[in-house]
């Protein structure tokens, strides 16, 4: 009976103290106790407070953490873009190899020949062929311009004949230091009335260590009767046979069926321009009192 009531007494002292510690314990104090939600509460009012406070004192100072914007980053510049040939493609090598055009007339260093001229191309003054690369002929000149040279291996470029009155023919190319001819003069053009004729071109060179060439051949000065330097066959001194003393009727279609146009360039001792056109298929009549006095091939 002793022993019973010595563990009843244990067992009660042991719930008493398990209660007190429990009602001393602060989690669960906070969470059960009726005020612990309005300190909570009031702990988060005062934490938003603060962190407001600290927003308005950074917009205050210009610095809004929370809406800031993130800089703005620029495109970065774009490249130059390569040099391109006229027709869109680029050619880097161009400056070594190909043929000469309109607006670059000379070839390329190493190989390319040089640009002829032509009526379209050149429609006004003299224009030089353009000079060969290493390897290559150059260009015929146009106009009276001088023909292009050759580098070590081509022929030179032939020189314009003069399409002005009174012009000078171009002087023919160069040929190749080793290999190539020199090209042909230009002829010169008549000049128009009181106007001296134009001279010929000279017929180009060959190259200072030349294996295997020859010169070229001169142009004809202007005004001057025979081989235009093979361009055109020369005239017939017969063809004038029996054309002086006729009537300007008579004599003109004799030269009409002998193939010739007539160009009047007298007429009873007063000289005029008729044409500008200098060719070899013309016979020119010189007239006085209706009578064909002298004719000339030119």
């Amino acid at each position: 009976m002793t022993s019973g009531f010595r563990w009843g007494a244990r067992l009660s002292a042991a719930a008493v103290l398990a209660g007190l510690c429990w009602a001393a314990s602060p989690s669960v104090a906070d969470a059960d106790s009726p005020g612990a939600g309005v300190d909570r509460a009031d702990r988060t009012g005062a934490a938003a407070a603060s962190g407001a406070s600290a927003a308005r004192a950074d917009t205050r100072a210009g610095q809004r953490r929370d809406s800031a914007k993130p800089p703005i980053k620029l495109a970065p510049k774009p490249a130059a873009r390569p040099a391109q040939t006229p027709g869109g493609a680029v050619d880097p090598l161009r400056g070594f190899f190909g043929n000469g055009s309109a607006t670059n007339p000379n070839g390329g260093l190493i190989w390319g020949h040089g640009y002829s001229w032509t009526a379209e191309t050149c429609p006004t003054g003299p224009c030089a062929g353009g000079n060969a690369g290493l390897f290559g002929n150059g260009g015929d000149g146009y106009n009276g311009g001088r023909g292009g040279s050759a580098g070590l291996f081509g022929n030179g470029g032939d020189g314009g004949d003069a399409l002005t009155p009174g012009g000078d023919g171009g002087d023919g190319g160069a040929g190749g230091l080793f290999v190539g001819s020199g090209g042909r003069g230009g002829n010169g053009a008549p000049g128009a009335i009181g106007q001296a004729d134009g001279a010929a071109g000279a017929g180009g060179d060959t190259g200072l260590l030349s294996v295997w060439g020859s010169e070229g051949t001169g142009g004809v000065p202007g005004g001057t009767e025979g081989d235009s330097g093979g361009d055109l066959v020369g005239p017939d001194d017969r063809d004038l046979e029996g054309l002086t003393g006729l009537g300007e009727a008579d004599a003109g279609a004799l030269a009409t069926d002998r193939g010739y146009v007539v160009r009047v360039v007298a007429r009873d001792g007063e000289f005029y321009q008729v044409t500008m056109d200098y060719r070899y298929d013309r016979i020119n009549f010189v007239i006085e009192n209706g009578i064909v006095v002298q004719a000339s091939i030119g």
